[in-house]
């Protein structure tokens, strides 16, 4: 028989065994800590002025009321968006540091080796919005459709000139697909800058070049160029009447400048799910609403499952408009 003091000696054990467990489980049950409790960072990836920081200014003031924390931008424009995402790549994935970039960062790896992998080296948290690009020709071409451009770029391949910012934009590498599924040929100008190769076209160094609505749209309704399709797979509200290239010959065409945010790789997966609704709370408000329809964008609120396949999905369809095209990265 087991005598008193045995007795107590083994009460005392288990219960001090459940009390131990007792706590474990309420430490176990503590909130993560309070995030944020410093500034964050927006690591614009291109310079002021543009979509891409047009979309990240207004974002971080709703952000930062949300917060109760400066949310400061910060443009790093560089090597087609690359200088700002390296620079993410290698800050610490507590949520202070995040990039605001556009879809360059799925385009350039089908052009070049990058020092850092974009599929593994950043976590996507959330797609923005995506601009369209029009597709315009200058008036003494005598192209009043895509089709029209198809048939005089194949009587005379590589004469038709284009323009471009570069290689590797999205105006650019629209262009490349509107060849690759064509199979008409025409010769790359590049400009310094959409400004300038709007004015090229405008004095008919070039005669045709996809661009956004902003800056093509006031040289279309004047008649110094004409539109001949939209770029994304739906047709613009903006310009409802401009006809998509997949509606013009080109089924399955459809490519837009995308703008979306990415974190370090070693986030965790509750402070991502975190930001994304919080970023995706702003996104859908009227006003935010309000600066993507005056941009002639598209809102698209995508999280980071679906971002994810988009970036995938983006680098291998490049890759292989690259490869067939014989696309030379800096020519």
């Amino acid at each position: 028989m087991m005598n008193l003091s045995s007795a107590f000696a083994s009460s005392f054990k288990v219960a001090a065994a459940a009390l131990s467990l007792g706590a474990a489980t309420l430490a176990g049950a503590q909130p993560a800590p309070a995030w944020p409790t410093q500034p964050v960072r927006l690591v614009v990836s291109f310079s002021a002025g543009g979509s891409v920081d047009a979309t990240a200014r207004p974002l971080a003031q709703a952000l930062a009321a949300r917060w109760s924390q400066p949310v400061v931008v910060e443009n790093k424009p560089g090597a087609d968006g690359n200088i700002a995402a390296e620079l993410v790549t290698r800050s610490t994935g507590d949520g202070y540091t995040l990039l605001v970039t556009s879809n360059a960062i799925s385009i350039t790896p089908a052009l070049r080796k990058l020092p850092f992998d974009p599929l593994t080296d950043l976590r996507p948290i959330a797609r923005v919005l995506s601009v369209p690009n029009f597709l315009v020709a200058h008036p003494s071409l005598g192209a009043d459709s895509v089709a029209d451009l198809i048939r005089l770029a194949r009587a005379k391949p590589g004469e038709l000139m284009f323009a471009s910012a570069g290689i590797g934009t999205t105006p650019f590498m629209g262009m490349a697909l509107l060849m690759n599924l064509s199979d008409a040929k025409m010769t790359h100008v590049p400009y310094k800058g959409t400004a300038p190769a709007v004015m090229g076209i405008l004095g008919n160094e070039t005669s045709v070049m996809f661009g956004d609505l902003n800056s093509l749209m006031p040289h279309v309704r004047s008649g110094k160029l004409k539109a001949l399709g939209v770029s994304s797979a739906t047709r613009s509200k903006l310009a409802p009447d401009i006809p998509t290239l997949a509606e013009s010959g080109l089924p399955g065409f459809a490519t837009a400048t995308w703008i979306g945010v990415f974190a370090p790789a070693g986030m965790s997966d509750a402070l991502v799910q975190r930001i994304h609704r919080d970023i995706d709370a702003v996104i859908r408000s009227p006003d935010f609403q309000a600066r993507v329809d005056a941009m002639g964008a598209q809102l698209e609120a995508d999280g980071p499952e679906a971002l994810a396949g988009i970036m995938r999905n983006d680098i291998a369809s490049w890759t292989r408009v690259v490869s067939t095209q014989g696309i030379k990265d800096g020519n």
